[in-house]
């Protein structure tokens, strides 16, 4: 180990004496301002995730859905009063922080507003959490597909055909992929059965 871990003081020559000089070596006052650090930080995302949490109200215990990054879950915004959905990351405990592949969808995400892409409404992030809370959809169309006993008229079928290229477009016009294009990933509201990539 470094010296300086085992004597924490400056060791002061002085005419063929040795003598303890009674400040901290650099070292251990780094080590002592890193810690301070890490401390303080601890503290602020602890209070933030506080603060999340308290605009937040968890619905359901049940999972609306899970897939390969994370669990969702149905909460209401204490705020207004409206539905959302809360996605719940996996953060790998080996990685260090949140993939890149998150913060880039969460980046886009934030960029995009178009009636048929679902709306990333907020998000919480350290170092092993990563919740994003998307607007709330009552459906999806294997859901919808399943109530429908499996027969949509043509008229609906035509209807979200043409939202989800309108969705897949803007997409598209964004640079963005989708890459997992299913019935389950696709939302359909249920009152005014618009559908959302």
């Amino acid at each position: 180990p470094p010296r300086s871990t085992l004597f924490p003081y400056t060791t002061l020559f002085r005419s063929g004496k040795t003598t303890l000089f009674k400040a901290p070596c650099p070292d251990a006052q780094r080590q002592q301002a890193s810690d301070q650090i890490m401390a303080d930080m601890e503290e602020n995302f602890e209070e933030a995730e506080r603060r999340f949490e308290a605009q937040y109200e968890m619905l359901e215990k049940v999972l609306l859905g899970e897939g390969t990054y994370g669990k969702v879950y149905k909460a209401r915004r204490n705020l207004t009063g409206e539905s959302v959905a809360m996605k719940q990351m996996k953060l790998d405990a080996q990685e260090e922080g949140v993939p890149s592949t998150a913060i880039r969808e969460i980046a886009l995400l934030k960029e995009l507003s178009h009636p048929n892409v679902v709306r990333l409404l907020d998000v919480f992030c350290k170092p092993n959490k990563l919740v994003l809370v998307f607007e709330f959809v009552e459906n999806d169309l294997k859901k919808y597909m399943r109530a429908m006993s499996g027969r949509l008229p043509p008229q609906t079928v035509r209807n979200f055909t043409y939202q989800l290229c309108r969705g897949v477009e803007f997409c598209h016009a964004n640079r963005i992929l989708h890459r997992d294009l299913k019935p389950q990933n696709l939302q359909i509201g249920r009152a005014s059965c618009r559908e959302r990539v």
